[in-house]
């Protein structure tokens, strides 16, 4: 039977397993789902090699960012019919090693009618992973050994899904637009679901990775040269099961946040719960995704 991991949550650790249905769109120049939505995008005369030496360069010097994270999915077999949304805002700071030194990582899904959320605290000046949900609305410490050894982790991080997109760099195929550099794959030359599986925990069993349908979009801000969204979009149809998974990441609030604003004392000035959800949901602008 061809099932879809549900996410879950582990210890400063946000994950997440995804899809979602939408109309399979091919083009005959490169056969890449996401050509389609580049309406404004050109060839680039330069290649992803040149490109790919000066954005690496130029990321490896972020310190802090907001990723807002859209997930959908989407299973049909003869036994199954599920559908769910997930989204995630996470807030990171990173140290100079580009390890996470603190985040805010909030996540809430919707699937079959069922609802949860869940925000978590990973506080600068302590190790700590501090927890409220739509079960309990009262911080909760997660963390019983608060040693300065101990790691924060949060799914995607930044850096390790660059380092992955330097990695594949070299198949991609550039185009741009005035403010955007834009990266595609092209067709099924490269294995993106064990290269991007990491980052979003993506489980899907009783299915043969090379048998997916993969495509993959990258943006790059042309003047600074900073990621701007990865958007990801995995497919399956045959014998009678349907599977799509569709993920969009949008990058926002570059090297904006400091040490500071992540310290543990911050929570007991945050506003009340709902109030505090009624901010978030209007921050992460779910409109604006483009898938």
């Amino acid at each position: 039977m061809m099932k879809v991991k549900p996410f879950f949550n582990r210890i400063v650790v946000l994950l997440f397993a995804v899809s979602m249905l939408l109309p399979i769109k091919t083009h005959a120049q490169i056969n890449n789902y996401f050509e389609d939505f580049m309406t404004e995008a050109k060839p680039s005369r330069k290649t992803a090699t040149e490109l790919f030496e000066e954005i690496k360069i130029a990321n490896e010097k972020v310190t802090s960012v907001t990723e807002n994270v859209s997930l959908y999915s989407t299973v049909e077999t003869e036994d199954e019919n599920t559908f769910s949304q997930q989204w995630a805002l996470l807030d990171l700071l990173f140290d100079q090693d580009q390890a996470i030194k603190a985040a805010i990582l909030y996540f809430e899904s919707e699937e079959n009618d069922q609802s949860y959320f869940e925000e978590s605290f990973l506080p600068s000046d302590e190790k700590a992973v501090l927890v409220r949900s739509s079960e309990n609305d009262e911080w909760v410490n997660q963390v019983e050994d608060s040693s300065e050894d101990l790691e924060y982790f949060a799914n995607p991080n930044y850096h390790l899904l660059m380092d992955s997109l330097v990695n594949i760099s070299d198949g991609l195929q550039v185009f741009e637009d005035e403010n955007h550099y834009i990266f595609l794959n092209n067709g099924q030359d490269m294995n993106l679901f064990d290269e991007f599986q990491p980052h979003y925990d993506l489980y899907v069993t009783g299915i043969d990775s090379e048998d997916f349908t993969t495509d993959i979009m990258v943006s790059f801000d042309k003047e600074t040269l900073l990621l701007t969204e990865f958007s990801y979009i995995l497919y399956y149809d045959k014998n009678d099961e349907y599977l799509e998974i569709s993920v969009n990441t949008i990058m926002e609030m570059w090297n904006e946040y400091h040490e500071d604003m992540f310290k543990k004392e911050i929570i007991n000035n945050t506003p009340d719960l709902e109030q505090e959800l009624e901010e978030i949901r209007d921050s992460m602008n779910l409109d604006d995704i483009k898938i």
